[in-house]
């Protein structure tokens, strides 16, 4: 419903507002007096307007949409705003995204009509965001919105595609449109660097990791670039020979030592099969460290991640965790560890609602870590009275 129609329909309010006004007011104010009311305007603003009478019907609509969502410019600068060119408001609608009304409204009103233009085709016909379109039109030259524009054909992001024509030369441009294009590097970032700092024998390599051994392109583009060829080959020989995936071969050439390295491939082993995440962490462990790690992973049972988290605790701290796991507790790996990190009053009350009152391990450790005395004697008469661990443990908890 336009906001004439509003009018007709509360023609009282048109009425009203000539008593108010004492007849001075003209028929057009009052419409527009109505319409600005109808769409939330301010009594301050609506007070304050002068010349409410040379408000037009279009400038009240282009009034009530910037000061909508998602625009919800304030009324000072819908009012300024609406003064502008159709073309001059969509571009302060688009700076809107990324300074304030401000600068918005200022920069939209300054800017040559040839940038508007521009700044409009390159947000409506080549896709670009309300940023991007905006530095384009005003920081480079046509050449390199030229350059701008192929790249976004070829499926670069705004940043990347930026970055590009500002700071490679037109030979790099086209490399990096190949390797997006002919060699399917996913990630814009990637193709930018390698036109930027790789020889054609190091793309090859980056190339050749991905399709024949199946690399990640982050991995292998960083094997290839920050490795060197020593290295590179033994990142193969751990993914290929060791069964590492690629992240944790890199990671093992980048990271760690030649005897680190030969610690990770033995985790990875009969009798321990550690996943890589762990074989990778526990080879980063001191002696003393690893010696436990494997002693809680071959002797008590505890997984590769326990038994890595488990061996940087204190030696009591050990025998506590490995006690849980025993009967007659038999706690999970996860509440043997966290539960020997408690106090010994914390770990006395854990004992006892699990051993004497039956709670899982899970609400013996989050009871007797979280509850006070009162509360843990609220969540036993819970159970007791045939509430769940959870009911009873969040109801003595609020």
């Amino acid at each position: 419903m336009d906001y004439y129609t509003k009018y007709l329909k509360y023609k009282s309010k048109y009425l009203e507002l000539q008593r108010q006004s004492g007849g001075k007011c003209s028929l057009l104010e009052n419409k527009n007096i109505c319409a600005l009311r109808e769409n939330n305007f301010t009594e301050r603003f609506i007070t304050s307007t002068k010349d409410l009478k040379k408000l037009t019907p279009e400038r009240i609509q282009k009034m009530i949409e910037l000061k909508k969502e998602p625009y919800r410019f304030s009324e000072d600068y819908v009012y300024l705003g609406s003064e502008l060119t159709p073309e001059r408001i969509q571009v302060m609608i688009y700076l809107r995204g990324f300074f304030d009304e401000t600068k918005a409204y200022e920069k939209a009103k300054e800017l040559p009509e040839e940038n508007i233009n521009k700044m409009i085709e390159l947000k409506t016909t080549h896709g670009l965001s309300d940023e991007y379109a905006y530095k384009c039109a005003t920081e480079i030259t046509p050449e390199q919105i030229e350059k701008m524009i192929k790249l976004k054909k070829a499926g670069f992001g705004d940043r990347v595609a930026y970055k590009g024509v500002t700071e490679l030369r037109l030979k790099e441009i086209e490399k990096m449109i190949e390797l997006k294009t002919k060699h399917g590097f996913s990630d814009d970032y990637n193709a930018y660097e390698g036109a930027k700092y790789l020889t054609e024998e190091q793309i090859k390599r980056i190339i050749e990791l991905k399709t024949k051994y199946g690399f990640d392109e982050n991995f292998a583009y960083s094997g290839v670039r920050y490795l060197t060829e020593e290295k590179r080959q033994k990142m193969i020989e751990l993914n290929t020979t060791h069964g590492f995936s690629d992240k944790y071969a890199y990671l093992g050439l980048k990271e760690l030592t030649k005897e680190q390295i030969e610690k990770m491939i033995e985790f990875k082993k009969e009798p321990y099969k550690f996943s890589d995440v762990y074989a990778f962490a526990g080879a980063k462990l001191t002696p003393y460290e690893i010696q436990k790690m494997i002693e809680l992973n071959t002797k008590h049972g505890f997984s590769d991640e326990y038994a890595y988290k488990g061996a940087q605790l204190t030696d009591k701290q050990i025998e506590k965790m490995i006690e849980f796991k025993k009967e007659p507790y038999k706690f999970s790996d996860v509440y043997a560890f966290a539960g020997a990190k408690l106090t010994p009053e914390q770990i006395e009350k854990m004992i006892e609602l699990n051993t004497k009152h039956g709670f899982s391990d899970e609400y013996a450790y989050n009871g007797a870590k979280d509850l006070t005395d009162k509360q843990i004697e609220k969540m036993i008469t819970l159970k007791q009275a045939g509430k769940s661990y959870i009911e009873a443990y969040e109801q003595a908890k609020s």
